[in-house]
Formats: C-alpha cells, structure tokens, sequence
C-alpha cells in the first residue's frame, strides 16, 4: 500500500493561473474529504479552455484546530477544521450525477508558505472573485437559521420584538464573516452571491432586502456597539453592491469585465475605504490595506514580505502628495506611530473625519509648484494661516451622556461665552446651535456616493424637526442664520458630532469643531480649496525643524504635529474667496 505524504505545492505556471480544487461527492457527511487540485486560467478571455468554478467567502477561524483532507491518491493536506467542514457541506449540497465541484478558495488554491506566489495571487484576487460563476458565503453552521431571516422577510415572523431582535438574529449577524475585511472586495467583484449557512441557502439579493428592512426597524439603543458596527458595515456593502450588476446574467461571457469596470469606475483613494471599514477585521495586519486594494485608484504593490509599518508609510507617502487632508485627518482619527501626519489603520477610529477632508485632492497652484512635499518622515505643506486656538469646551461627557445631551451643553457654552463670539454667534441660543450640530447631511455624490437607506431616513426625519422648529420662530436674521449653518455644515458632511470631537474659538473669536485632543496654542491652518481645516500643535522650541530634519534653511514656522481637521465656517468662506493667498509653509513631523 502507498504511503500518505504531506502535499507539495509546485510553484504556478503562469501569473495568470491559479489552483482549483475538484470536491468529490461522499455516501456519507463524516466520510474523508477527498479533492484532486488543479492549476488553470481563470480569466476566460486569456485561454482557450476556460474553467467555471465558485469562489469562497468565509472567515478563516483559528488554525489551533485543524485536519487532514486528502489530495489525489496518496497526499494529504492540513487545513482549519472550519474548511473541513465548510467541504462537507459544500458536498453534501452537489447536485444528484455530479462528478465533482469546482470550487476556488485561498487557504487551499494558494500557497500560503510562499510569500511571492501569495503576493501575486492577492493582487488579482479581486479578479478571481469576478471571475467565478458565483460566490459562496459561508456563515457557520446550522444554528444561524436562514430560513427565520427568509420567514421575516415574507412577514410571517416578525424580526424585532419591543424593540429588539431575537437572540437567532444577533448571533447570525455576530459571527466571523460580518467582520472580516476581505469580504468587501469579495462581495463587490461577485457576478451572483449566496449566503449558505449550514444546508440554508439565501441570494444576496434577498439578503440585501432584510439588511435595509432591518436597520431603521430597531433603535440602536436595543442593540450591542458591536451589532451596531456590523449593521453600518452591512449597509455599505449592501448598498455597494446593489448596482445593475446585480441584474447582470451569469452566463453573459462579458459580465466579469462589466462588473471589473465598474468596480474601477467606483474606485476611491485608500484612505476613504480605511475609514469606511474601519470597523473590520484581518489577522494579517497589512491585510488591512491589501483586502481592500482591488476597490482603490492608490496603486499600493502587494509585498508580504515588507512589515506593517513599512506598508503603512509607504501608503501615507503615496496618497499625502494627492490627498494630504485625508492623510492628517486620518492620522488625528486613528493615532499614529512613525510620524504625527502617518496613520496608524490598526488602532480603532476616535472620530470620524469629515468627507470633506477625505474627498479633496490637492489642488494646484496657479503660479506651478507643489503645495505637498516630503522627505523621508517630514511633511511640509502651503496653507494659509487661520488662528490660534483660545478657548475649548470641555470634551463629551461620559458614555451614558446622550448625543442631544452633549450638544444640548454645548450650546449653552456658546451662551455663557457670547462675549468672545462675532455678532452672528451672539444672536443663537442652545437650540440654535443644538439643531446646526445635530442635523445629518444631505448625501450627495461627492460627500457619500453609497448612502445607506437608514441614513437617509434619518436626514429626512431631522430636516422635518428642524422646519417644524423654524417656523416657531419670529426673527427672520436668526432664521437665516440657521439656514446658512445648516447648509454649511450639510455641503461639508458634519455628523457624528459627539465622539471624539469638541467645540472651540480661535483669538479672534471665531466658532470651530474639532477633535477633542485639541488644545489653547494650537495653530488653525487652511489649504486652498479645502472645506475643512487642521490643527497643528507647535513643537517646543528645543525641538526645532532644524535639529529634526538637518538643515533645510530657515523655516517659517517651528516644526509641527497633527492634531487633526476642523470646521470654522468663516475661514473657510474667506479660504474658498482667495484660494491661494498668503501661504504659509508648515513643516509637520
């Protein structure tokens, strides 16, 4: 008899294969999971003999527990129990005649001992979910109960109860997969998806259906951080992926390159989805930029054999020349660690930064040069110079403290320190300011192309309170003035007031919003075109620009670190009137 030897690996024939595992059919669940792998095209307009195969989508799970499968005759392969078992029912499913599936999934089709082949095939992974005549999303195992999600969507058992959902609900939407970060690419790129839990099966598309039923159905307050998390995540990619390419047939030879155009059409800069899905998962930590790098126009190489921190600053070297708002408002959001301005994407966000400050590509000077440069880990940018901080409000109150709350004691700042504000600001009262912080804006094209539908509800809701409000008062000057702060702070994405962000004045008693790690001293700058400003802390005199970075002439100003984007309303309405005067560079370490 033939002994069982462990699988070696051959390295691929071309860069544009890949492996494929054929699943043989079993008399029994518990039998040994028996493939045969494959290396072929899996683009179909590059060969002859194209192959149809299914992608898998699924969260990796722990590899303390892990098994055999056998390969061919007389090999075997270790896997993570959890692919054992997402094999099994995957075979239990096939079809009555069916020789064998085609299935693609990364922990068996790649090689995951080398980090060259993993680096290319990562790079067009997007592509092989395109590819695939259908991805698979593998939930867990029975338990999760697709079939009350399938009898709540047909009203035949209502999914929230007083105001919450049932635990079978909870803990479908808790498991791995609602978490994990390279589902985003893996769902965008699917031709067809189905969710499979168990033997349960749902389209996608009915999935989509129960997600925005589901969100504006219960309050948020019934509901875990956690869950609440998820929901957000969900109703992004739900609202993503529901395009024309959901309507597009898998038998249509060309629809792998729509759906590829597509996706490339909705490119955005890497920092914008890091700060939309900043809420999910990887256990590589450069996987936090690589699972989402078929989404973004930042051309980032796949490299594993480059460390986090290197793939960190090259990121920011890259997109800081484009988009530098994006960069430092990132950077105050989510910490850093090799410079002030370089985010650090595995710490969790503080606040959420404005879109205008993700949105804006740098502009150009009229007279050439360029308002970005940098050197190593030294950041030098040409703004305008906008104030000094004065006064702060004091931060958020604890957790229990609600939003309105929070805002509500805001307002009441604003009446007890009238006496540093401009004639506008004397004129509000808390309400007034209460409304202008708490309303959500109104979503367009550039401030959040894929608004969720609970989002929007929400905007309606509190446009309707605040025209209800309005009409109770009797002074046109404040009813102007409201609308101008509300279609301020609607233009530039102002939400999410209360986390991570605090009010302040500058010495000239000008009215900001900005993180609440903002202090008396920091400087308040403004680059041309930018509808949004940033904070820059002064480093003390010892530390000079000098003595960090070697001589590079006199600076106008000491060197600086980033504290992180602001809103004043007046600057930036003068900033916009003269886009590119009195510049000012600013060294930031």
């Amino acid at each position: 008899m033939t002994a069982i030897q462990d699988y070696q690996y051959r390295p691929l024939a071309n860069d544009d294969n890949t492996r494929f595992i054929q699943l043989y059919p079993a008399a029994h669940f518990e039998d040994p999971i028996r493939v045969d792998i494959v290396e072929r095209a899996y683009d179909a307009s590059k060969t002859q003999d194209p192959v149809s195969y299914e992608a898998l989508s699924y969260a990796w799970g722990s590899d303390e527990d892990s098994a055999y499968i056998f390969v061919g005759a007389n090999s075997r392969l270790r896997v993570r129990h959890n692919v054992t078992q997402i094999l099994r029912y995957l075979r239990d499913g096939m079809t009555p005649g069916c020789t064998a599936r085609t299935l693609w999934i990364d922990a068996i089709c790649i090689n995951q001992a080398d980090d060259v082949e993993k680096g290319k095939q990562v790079t067009v992974m997007g592509k092989l979910y395109a590819c695939a005549t259908s991805v698979l999303i593998w939930t867990g195992e029975p338990g999760c109960d697709l079939q009350a999600l399938q009898r709540s969507l047909e009203g035949k058992d209502p999914y929230t109860r007083e105001g919450r959902l049932p635990p079978r609900f909870t803990q479908f939407f808790e498991t791995g997969w609602f978490t994990r970060r390279w589902v985003v690419q893996e769902i965008m790129h699917a031709r067809e998806a189905y969710i499979i839990s168990g033997s349960g099966t749902m389209q996608w598309q009915q999935f989509r259906v129960f997600v925005e039923h589901l969100e504006p159905s219960i309050p948020y307050s019934a509901v875990t951080p956690q869950f609440t998390a998820i929901l957000h995540h969900l109703s992004n990619i739900t609202a993503v992926r529901y395009t024309e390419s959901d309507k597009l047939s898998q038998c249509d030879e060309d629809t792998t390159v729509a759906q590829t155009d597509r996706i490339a059409a909705r490119a955005e800069n890497m920092t914008t989805l890091l700060t939309r899905y900043s809420a999910t998962r990887c256990a590589d930590d450069r996987d936090r930029i690589y699972a989402l790098r078929s989404l973004s126009s930042t051309p980032i190489p796949v490299d594993y054999q480059i460390s986090a921190n290197e793939l960190y600053v090259h990121l920011s070297q890259t997109e800081v020349t484009q988009y530098p708002m994006a960069i430092m408002s990132c950077a105050g959001s989510f910490g850093v660690f090799a410079a002030s301005w370089i985010p650090d994407w595995r710490s969790r966000m503080r606040y959420r930064p404005f879109q205008s400050s993700l949105k804006k590509a740098c502009p150009t000077l009229p007279v050439g040069g360029s308002l970005v440069t940098v050197a190593n880990n030294l950041l030098t940018i040409q703004a305008s110079f906008g104030g000094v901080v004065d006064s702060v409000v004091d931060p958020p109150g604890p957790d229990f403290e609600t939003e309105e709350r929070t805002l509500y004691r805001w307002g009441n700042y604003f009446i007890q320190h009238h006496a540093i504000g401009t004639p506008e600001q004397k004129s509000m009262d808390a309400m007034t300011l209460y409304c202008a912080l708490k309303v959500i804006p109104i979503e367009d094209d550039v401030a959040d192309p894929h608004p969720s539908p609970y989002r929007a509800q929400l905007r309606s809701r509190w446009e309707n309170i605040l025209r209800r409000w309005n009409s109770y008062e009797k002074e046109n000057r404040k009813r102007k003035l409201i609308l101008r702060l509300l279609s301020e702070a609607n233009r530039i994405g102002l939400a999410h007031t209360k986390e991570g962000r605090s009010c302040f004045f500058t010495s000239a008693g000008l009215f900001g919003l900005g993180p609440d790690t903002i202090q008396v001293g920091d400087y308040v700058v403004n680059m041309p075109g930018c509808d949004s400003m940033m904070a820059l802390r002064p480093l003390k005199i010892e530390q000079d620009i000098k003595q960090v970075e070697g001589n590079m002439g006199p600076p106008q100003h000491p060197a600086m670190t980033v504290v992180g984007d602001c809103w004043i309303p007046e600057l930036i309405k003068s900033n916009r009137q003269n886009a590119a005067s009195n510049l000012h560079k600013f060294h930031i370490v």
